[in-house]
């Protein structure tokens, strides 16, 4: 289970961080409903559901998955974005060793939740958050990001980027486009302190273990 530290500090850090990225000035139109991508309602579960693994996730809550790889489309995300902190199911983060916490940057970027950890085990010290970014990994390359080289485990299509304007490094993200924007765990640390083996080991991990919980049908 992922437990690193948490540092509210780190707000004024990851609102500039975001603010680096382009959102359009329109304001995206809400979404119909709070999880556009869940299944219909599962019928009720047999008596050999009692003996599912617990981190079945995607079974135990009828169905609920994270928004479908693919590339990004606009349109898709100004009609219907995906909204972490009203859509990911407080079990689910539990099970990753977080709890949300709705974020105060909607003027920056709309759709945030702060990833708060559970408990405090870890020397890594920072703010974590999800997010559903409107732009394009192509486009944030453009604006002055940077691909790490590091990959994410189980998913061949994610990147992990930073601000290539940094000296040293104090933020991280694993995204992966979709038409509903490109979905990233973000890790923000004033003071350069990684997650792991890697700067962004937590965050790759966390965005793999949320595909993994809610895999996409």
């Amino acid at each position: 289970m992922l437990r690193p530290l948490h540092n509210v500090a780190c707000l004024g850090i990851a609102a500039a961080f975001l603010a680096g990225c382009t959102v359009s000035d329109a304001e995206p139109q809400p979404a119909v409903g709070t999880a556009a991508l869940a299944s219909p309602a599962s019928p009720a579960p047999d008596t050999g559901d009692d003996e599912a693994p617990e981190d079945q996730a995607s079974i135990d809550l009828g169905g609920w998955s994270m928004p479908e790889p693919g590339p990004f489309d606009w349109r898709e995300y100004h009609e219907n974005p995906f909204k972490p902190c009203e859509e990911l199911p407080e079990n689910v983060v539990a099970q990753l060793g977080f709890k949300k916490k709705a974020m105060n940057l909607t003027d920056v970027q709309p759709y945030t939740c702060d990833l708060v950890p559970s408990d405090v085990v870890s020397e890594a010290s920072g703010l974590y958050f999800v997010t559903a970014f409107g732009n394009s990994i192509e486009q944030l390359l453009a604006q002055g990001y940077e691909t790490t080289g590091e990959s994410v485990p189980g998913l061949e299509d994610a990147e992990i980027l930073r601000n290539a304007g940094s000296t040293t490094q104090t933020d991280c993200f694993a995204g992966i486009e979709t038409p509903r924007g490109l979905i990233a765990v973000n890790y923000v640390d004033v003071m350069g302190r990684g997650t792991g083996s890697t700067f962004c080991e937590v965050p790759a991990k966390t965005l793999a273990a949320l595909y993994e919980s809610g895999a996409a049908k």
